[in-house]
């Protein structure tokens, strides 16, 4: 049977991270919210096992 995890999109974290996209714009992800909306509209790298990863951890 499939476990349903619920998460708080809202959560910030204590520490953001900064990234920068493939445009050379740097995004501050505060949590997981924005985490997963940078991997599904900004990510332009590999979608490999890391990539679908990190989009299953958000």
């Amino acid at each position: 049977m499939t476990e349903i995890i619920r998460i708080n999109l809202r959560t910030r974290w204590e520490d953001p991270v900064r990234v920068i996209a493939a445009d050379e714009r740097i995004d501050t992800i505060v949590g997981p919210g924005d985490a997963l909306a940078f991997l599904v509209t900004r990510w332009r790298g590999l979608k490999g096992p890391s990539y679908k990863i990190a989009r299953k951890s958000c």
